[in-house]
């Protein structure tokens, strides 16, 4: 088995599971178990999406395994913020207590397109309620409480870690990144040290 891939390059990891070194089901079942075990402590997760992820991850591994190849994402579990819409009962929260139970019968267009490309949703990741909408001023404007966010960007700046729960993550910043800095729409973790 090749080394760890908990802090290897998307690239990486694609020619790893394109190659059939691991199976998609073993990627993302080593994240879900990263995500359970570190997402509390960051207060980063609000939704694991262990049944959906697990039934992407063993739809790729049939699909590599008769040569059909989607690419560089197939197999390759991620993070979506809360943000987005995803379908199959997985709230949609939109970081709002009131918003907590809200479901749609949809993906966002991004989710769908990162599922036609064979990507696996491994979970719905913490946001400041309602993106922001009320301001940026209040530290626990997250029903999940302070948010220690995960090597993306934030407002410009490179966030620590010390771990990474997923490959990469679909994150935004409406302000005020997006006004001075030029938030990413996509992040990959990094670590520091």
């Amino acid at each position: 088995m090749p080394p760890s891939p908990i802090f290897m390059p998307i690239a990486e990891l694609g020619k790893h599971v394109h190659g059939r070194q691991w199976s998609s089901v073993e990627l993302t079942e080593l994240f879900l178990n990263r995500l359970e075990r570190i997402g509390p402590r960051y207060k980063a997760i609000v939704t694991i999406t262990r049944e959906r992820a697990l039934k992407q991850a063993h739809r790729a591994d049939r699909e590599l395994a008769t040569g059909h190849y989607r690419g560089p994402l197939h197999g390759i579990p991620y993070g979506a913020k809360d943000l987005l819409a995803t379908s199959g009962g997985i709230p949609t929260t939109w970081g709002a207590a009131p918003f907590r139970n809200q479901t749609f019968d949809y993906d966002a267009t991004v989710i769908k397109k990162l599922e036609k490309a064979g990507a696996v949703l491994v979970a719905k990741l913490a946001m400041i309620e309602l993106a922001g909408g009320m301001g940026y001023r209040q530290p626990n404007a997250c029903f999940t409480g302070r948010l220690a966010i995960l090597g993306t960007l934030i407002h410009g700046r490179e966030a620590p870690q010390a771990d990474q729960p997923s490959p990469y993550a679909l994150v935004s910043s409406l302000s005020p990144s997006v006004l001075r800095h030029g938030a990413p729409s996509c992040a990959r973790p990094t670590t520091v040290g």
